[in-house]
């Protein structure tokens, strides 16, 4: 099952996120990101969103630079499964037009 969850599709395009718990106990979202603009509320504050990245580079980083764990998310057992246990994901960028795994 973790070779499963460790599989990189190289036919669609990945999400680097993280899904852990804060220190107030609420859950947090963060991604990999890039410059989207500026905010026009807020003068001089950036808005970013979410970036793609080489899946098979950041799984090199997770692995043997940071020694963390990761799972790739494709389908929906594997969305399920990073849900519940968080941490590191590549998520495919398909996820995105439900609404799901787009944080920035």
């Amino acid at each position: 099952m973790t070779t499963r969850l460790r599989r990189i599709r190289d036919d669609c395009d990945h999400y680097a996120l993280t899904l852990q718990l804060g220190r107030r106990g609420n859950i947090v979202w963060e991604a990999e990101t890039i410059w989207a603009g500026f905010s026009l509320r807020q003068p001089r504050w950036e808005l970013r969103r979410a970036s793609k990245v080489d899946p098979h580079r950041m799984a090199r980083i997770w692995d043997q630079v940071l020694h963390q764990g990761w799972i790739a998310v494709h389908t929906a057992v594997e969305l399920a499964i990073f849900l519940r246990l968080g941490g590191n994901a590549l998520a495919a960028t398909h996820w995105s037009k439900y609404g799901l795994l787009t944080p920035g």
